[in-house]
């Protein structure tokens, strides 16, 4: 999910002047509207989050697609995270495991799914095993409550966040969601894995349970440092 901020990383301002001046050419070529501009646009807005220059400075089209900087909720995290692990049909979801479907003697058939939520994928039922016992079975069946009144797939975060709020806002959903969201490696970006870990030592306070992901603490303030060198990469080339 970082992928683009590692590809782009110290070359953000050259990279940015060459998007609106893309999009220039695009514009005057084809009119407005076109899919590669859509795409140009959205790597102008992900570029400009990391420079320091103000969003006025920026076209109407790229203005619209700058990521806000209000921190997501739970409803947010899961809006990521179920469009992301919709598309993991390859990777085995089990604890320590994260072997692809690529590696196995049949690379061209998908894992098979949790029979329960059908979000996450094991390569084997040991996998599946010990995910279950590791806290797959209440995360299961609190997805199996949400995405039976909404989809990710269909509907843009704020009505999957009005539909789910009911759910995601009790502190014992938070707590166990939490906890899964944080153990899917690589499926979120580094921000909202930060997020994740803050609205689960929020839950553990709530509801008076312990705060699982504390060991984590060394690790979240690693990410958490890559995080604000980013924010200086443009002030400080």
């Amino acid at each position: 999910p970082d992928a683009l901020l590692q590809f782009t990383l110290e070359y953000e301002d050259l990279l940015f002047r060459a998007s609106e001046r893309g999009l220039e050419v695009l514009t005057a070529r084809h009119g407005p509207g076109s899919e590669l501009a859509g795409d140009i646009a959205d790597l102008a807005a992900a570029l400009h989050a990391r420079l320091p220059q103000p969003d006025s400075a920026l076209s109407a089209d790229v203005r619209a697609r700058v990521p806000g900087t209000e921190k997501p909720d739970m409803a947010g995290v899961l809006h990521a995270l179920i469009r992301a692990l919709s598309t993991r049909r390859r990777v085995c979801a089990g604890p320590g495991c994260g072997a692809s479907a690529h590696a196995s003697a049949d690379p061209n058939a998908a894992f098979r799914a949790c029979g329960g939520c059908v979000l996450v994928r094991y390569c084997s039922p040991e996998c599946q095993r010990n995910d279950w016992k590791r806290g797959h079975k209440k995360a299961c069946a609190q997805f199996r409550e949400i995405l039976a009144v909404a989809n990710p797939a269909t509907m843009d975060l704020e009505q999957f966040r009005r539909v789910v709020a009911p759910i995601t806002q009790r502190p014992e959903v938070e707590y166990e969601l939490s906890l899964f969201a944080a153990a899917q490696g690589g499926v979120l970006s580094m921000d909202m894995t930060l997020r994740v870990n803050e609205i689960h030592r929020d839950a553990a306070i709530l509801t008076g349970r312990p705060n699982l992901l504390a060991g984590a603490s060394d690790g979240m303030a690693f990410v958490a440092s890559i995080l604000r060198r980013q924010e200086h990469w443009a002030s400080t080339a």
